[in-house]
């Protein structure tokens, strides 16, 4: 067994985290390998592990990182903090300067996250059952994990509340809500019934009839 661990600043990490999760999305979009761990947080440092190694082998992944940053417009075009700012590139990232996030605005493309308002094509319909990357950016702004559980946003994927196919439910951002691997698994093979309330508090339904009820996320609008 090989071990591998390294520290970065919030630069770089935050630069090389997005190279990885473009390769997870470019390998594993449609299936995993039958050896990942089951568990949800060994599961994805196994992807990325792969990913890592390909990224090595000079396998990489066509166009930039994408790295989604939720900061407000007042201090991306000043270049100060208020009382007000958000700077948020996720859980754990600590530190990412101001000038960094405007430096990356002007390299990159800037994709503006609208929720609930024009600009952002978040309501698909029947048209296509996979979540776009506008649903997903979206997502990443209403909510910082799994809607069930505290397992990183970055670690999850969109899920149909009301079944694309059982219940002819639509690829609609009000239809949509980020599960982890194992709550996904819950929800499709275990029983599971979720039902969403427009504030988008969930309420899980077990086979038992037990329910609990998951209040909403901490809304965080860039």
């Amino acid at each position: 067994m090989w071990n591998l661990a390294g520290r970065f600043d919030a630069v770089r990490g935050t630069e090389l985290e997005g190279r990885i999760r473009n390769m997870i999305e470019t390998l594993f979009h449609d299936a995993t390998p039958d050896d990942a761990p089951k568990d949800p947080w060994e599961r994805q440092d196994h992807l990325a592990a792969l990913a890592l190694l390909a990224i090595s082998e000079g396998n990489g992944a066509s166009g930039l990182p994408e790295v989604t940053v939720l900061i407000d417009e007042q201090t991306l075009v000043t270049g100060h903090r208020h009382e007000h700012s958000i700077v948020d590139a996720g859980l754990g990232r600590f530190g990412l300067p101001i000038e960094t996030v405007r430096r990356w605005a002007c390299l990159g493309t800037v994709a503006p996250v609208v929720v609930s308002a024009d600009g952002v094509r978040i309501y698909l319909g029947r048209e296509t059952r996979l979540a776009n990357r506008a649903q997903r950016r979206a997502l990443r702004v209403l909510y910082r994990t799994c809607a069930l559980c505290d397992v990183p946003f970055e670690h999850t994927q969109a899920h149909h509340v009301s079944w694309f196919t059982r219940d002819l439910g639509c690829t609609d951002i009000d239809n949509l809500v980020p599960l982890c691997a194992t709550h996904h698994h819950l929800v499709h093979e275990g029983g599971w019934q979720l039902v969403i309330h427009p504030d988008r508090t969930l309420t899980v339904i077990r086979p038992g009839g037990a329910r609990t009820t998951h209040g909403p996320p901490l809304t965080r609008a860039a």
